[in-house]
């Protein structure tokens, strides 16, 4: 049934705000100080979680956002741990990455610890 499978995936989405609490901001200057945002080809949006004492225990916390119809292609510079995808939080093994490809409509959470 394809509610139990959304049901999951925002299951999964709700467990890695519970695990990351720079995820549960309120206050407009915190979360200033804490993200940065750059444009990216097609529509994309990379938010680079900058605060790097906020975000322990990572070194690294960024989210990219593809919006449009097409796969969006990123260089991350560095390895990165993929921690979360279109198909929900990613506990059961690790899955690195230096070049990224984030599916349409999706969006892509990676982590170095």
């Amino acid at each position: 049934d394809e509610r139990r499978e959304m049901a999951l995936y925002f299951a999964s989405l709700t467990q890695l705000r519970k695990q990351c609490p720079f995820l549960r901001l309120e206050k407009a200057a915190d979360i200033e100080n804490m993200i940065r945002f750059e444009d990216l080809n097609d529509g994309g949006l990379l938010v680079d979680y900058v605060n790097k004492s906020g975000i322990a225990p990572y070194k690294a916390f960024i989210v990219i956002f593809n919006p449009s119809k097409h796969t969006l292609y990123y260089d991350l510079g560095d390895y990165y741990q993929i921690i979360f995808t279109d198909s929900g939080l990613i506990e059961d093994k690790e899955i690195y990455a230096r070049n990224l490809m984030v599916n349409a409509v999706s969006f892509v959470v990676c982590v170095r610890k």
